[in-house]
């Protein structure tokens, strides 16, 4: 199948208020709206009192600057749960001196530590109020805009513009369809549930183990499952190979030995077909 390929990095977002019961592998959306008016939509992953949402590329880089560039966000929820509304100030200087430390130090990304919103909710067990099971709020409308003041009449006829070409809203990319991308390594670094193949097979892993968790790998090394095999087999057959080269699962006498796991997961059901670990 070729030579393996790590995927680079992602951002990862990361939402949490204690009270929540997020069932495990719940997709939850999540809407970020600025203070500028411009806002962004995401479809994030939900477990136990926690949502988290895989940023890269194009998305990645919006992200930030919006943070950095505005004073104030709102997160809205497609459930019960309300509005968060965040200050951002002093964002500006924190991305800038970050993005100066990673250039520095050759490294590409972004510490998933900038892009984590709490709401602490202690006083009770359970919250009233759920993030998923229901629709995003309405986009509030930008106020329409004057029309221009029309020029005196000159008794000429002025030729009229044709219609501006519109973009089809059907057309589908690698984002959203895998059949779509180009080959093994677009699915893995542009199809946007492939953070779902990372988590599904990272959790069907931990459900085998005979003994305590395993130790996965970090955020600065592209989290669980990020290596996959060059080629274009994911495309034509479907099913993704994702290969975790070094995680740690203990055996019986205690220790933590180092394995490389490997996980068959099918895109077209979106589940895991097996997983297979082998011993260093």
């Amino acid at each position: 199948m070729g030579a393996s390929l790590h995927r680079p990095t992602p951002l990862n977002l990361i939402i949490r208020k204690e009270g929540w019961v997020i069932p495990g592998g719940t997709s939850v959306r999540v809407r970020a709206t600025f203070s500028d008016g411009t806002s962004m939509d995401f479809q994030g992953k939900g477990h136990g009192n926690v949502v988290q949402i895989g940023l890269e590329g194009k998305e990645a880089d919006a992200w930030v600057q919006a943070l950095a560039s505005n004073v104030t966000v709102q997160l809205a929820f497609a459930g019960t749960e309300a509005p968060w509304n965040f200050d951002l100030a002093g964002a500006a200087e924190a991305v800038g001196n970050m993005s100066s430390c990673l250039r520095a130090h050759g490294v590409n990304g972004v510490p998933g530590s900038f892009s984590t919103f709490e709401q602490p909710n202690s006083d009770t067990n359970s919250s009233s109020t759920q993030p998923f099971g229901g629709n995003l709020p309405p986009l509030a409308k930008a106020p329409a805009e004057p029309e221009p003041a029309r020029p005196p009449s000159t008794g000429m006829t002025v030729p009229q513009a044709g219609p501006v070409a519109q973009a089809n809203p059907s057309s589908t990319s690698c984002r959203d369809d895998w059949r779509r991308c180009s080959d093994n390594a677009d699915v893995v670094n542009n199809y946007g549930k492939y953070i779902q193949v990372q988590e599904e097979c990272k959790d069907k892993v931990n459900e085998g183990v005979k003994y305590g968790t395993p130790v996965w790998p970090g955020f600065w090394s592209g989290g669980a499952f990020g290596t996959f095999h060059k080629g274009k087999d994911y495309v034509l057959t479907g099913i993704v190979v994702a290969i975790e080269p070094n995680v740690q699962i203990q055996n019986v006498y205690g220790s933590m030995p180092h394995y490389t796991a490997y996980c068959r997961y099918d895109l077209k059901t979106m589940s895991v077909v097996s997983v297979d670990t082998v011993e260093h």
